[in-house]
């Protein structure tokens, strides 16, 4: 049987948004693409 375990929220939106931090920043030091991380900070992807 396995255990359930609960996702925490995503606050990285507000986390980034607090920070003044834009998406071209993380992609040009990540190469996570704009889409994925406009998801990551609306809360669409839990992380």
């Amino acid at each position: 049987m396995a255990i359930k375990v609960d996702i925490p929220d995503n606050n990285l939106g507000p986390f980034l948004t607090s920070r003044r931090v834009s998406s071209i920043d993380i992609y040009a030091k990540t190469g996570i693409p704009q889409d994925e991380l406009s998801k990551l900070r609306n809360g669409g992807i839990k992380v």
